[in-house]
C-alpha cells in the first residue's frame, strides 16, 4: 500500500482522494492508488485522519446532538428512528433487559462494558443465523441489531471522543 499524501479535490490530505472524488474502483489519478480494498485498509490502519474531510466528517464535531436549533431538526430521533423502526427497537430493548438479568442479575439496567467486546464477530455469527432463534428463544436478527448498535456506540465513542453512554459501565478494576 502507498504512503504518498495528495490532496482530493475538497482539498484535504490523505493517501487517497475521497469517495466522492473519484467513485469506488477507479483511479483517482496516477500518482494515487486504486479506491477500494486500499482504502479501507488506509482507514482501518488510521494512516490518515478521515474525519477532517467533509463527506466522512462527524457531523456536529465531537457531539452526539448538536446545539444548534436548526441543526437538532436534522437528528429526528422520534420520527426518524422510533417511528421507523418501533417493533424492532422494542426488541433490541426486550434483549437488553434479558441480557442484563442474565449478566448483571439483580442490578439495574446497564451495559456492562466488559462482558463481551467481539462484537464484529458476532454481528457475522448473527447475520449467517438470521431468520432463526436461539436455544433461549431469541432472535438472531435482534441479536444482530443489538450488536450492530453496540460496535457503532465503541466506534463513535472512541473515534469522536464521546463519554461512555450513560447506560454503560466500564470494567471494574481488580
Amino acid at each position: 500500500m502507498s504512503n504518498r499524501v495528495t490532496k482530493c479535490d475538497h482539498g484535504v490530505e490523505a493517501p487517497f482522494r475521497c469517495l466522492q472524488c473519484a467513485p469506488m474502483g477507479t483511479r483517482a489519478g496516477d500518482s494515487m492508488p486504486k479506491v477500494g480494498q486500499e482504502f479501507l485498509e488506509a482507514v482501518k490502519a488510521r494512516d490518515w485522519d478521515i474525519y477532517k474531510h467533509p463527506a466522512l466528517a462527524a457531523p456536529y464535531g465531537k457531539k452526539p446532538l448538536p446545539d444548534d436549533s436548526a441543526a437538532r431538526k436534522e437528528v429526528p430521533m422520534a420520527t426518524g428512528l422510533l417511528d421507523y423502526f418501533p417493533d424492532a427497537l422494542a426488541a433490541v430493548a426486550h434483549l437488553s433487559f434479558l441480557g442484563n438479568q442474565k449478566h448483571n442479575p439483580g442490578q439495574s439496567l446497564h451495559w456492562s462494558r466488559d462482558k463481551s467486546t467481539d462484537h464484529a464477530d458476532c454481528i457475522v455469527r448473527h447475520l449467517a443465523e438470521r431468520g432463526g432463534v436461539d436455544p433461549d428463544g431469541n432472535r438472531h436478527s435482534v441479536m444482530l441489531a443489538w450488536r450492530a448498535l453496540a460496535n457503532l456506540q465503541v466506534e463513535l465513542e472512541k473515534d469522536l471522543g464521546l463519554p461512555m453512554s450513560r447506560a454503560s459501565k466500564a470494567a471494574q478494576a481488580t
